[in-house]
């Protein structure tokens, strides 16, 4: 009878211990989307300052936060990087967009950031490479998305290279 009372007690154990543990990183989630909402914010009314400290506190509590919800999807280093790039901080905001491509190697945002820093750093080359494919993806994920939109209203979507030759003829 004392194994069974032992065996239930260290399953509630385990069982207690999980439950904190996804609570806790609950907690976590949520935190980091609230860090990153509040800078998006600052972002927007033209303070990239204190947009930068809530960026940095998201990052610090996890470093490969990406956001979907948004107009285009960018991880949360993205964001650092934007922050320094409107502060004038260029070396800065290149080591961010330079952590982003690292971890993500799709955020377009990123990839045309670090190619306008590029350029102006006078690395004109490597730079308009960069913005060249920060701009395809952008265009990628507008296609998708309005491909997306057009499907669940069953219309066949055109790309801009079909809308293109219409006006052309």
């Amino acid at each position: 009878m004392k194994n069974g009372n032992r065996s239930r007690e260290r399953i509630t154990t385990s069982l207690l211990t999980l439950w904190s543990l996804l609570l806790l990183s609950g907690c976590a989630s949520f935190q980091v989307a609230g860090e990153v909402q509040t800078g998006r914010q600052a972002l927007l009314a033209g303070k990239p300052d204190v947009a930068l400290v809530h960026f940095q506190r998201a990052a610090q509590l996890d470093p490969d936060y990406q956001l979907h919800f948004t107009s285009f999807p960018q991880g949360v280093w993205t964001y650092v990087g934007r922050s320094y790039y409107n502060l004038g901080k260029l070396s800065e905001a290149r080591q961010a967009f330079e952590r982003t491509r690292s971890r993500y190697e799709q955020d377009a945002l990123a990839r045309l950031y670090l190619g306008l820093i590029l350029v102006q750093e006078g690395n004109r080359q490597k730079g308009l490479k960069e913005c060249e494919a920060g701009l395809r993806g952008l265009r990628d994920w507008l296609e998708l998305s309005r491909a997306t939109r057009m499907a669940n209203f069953g219309t066949r979507a055109e790309t801009s290279d079909q809308r293109f030759k219409k006006i052309l003829q």
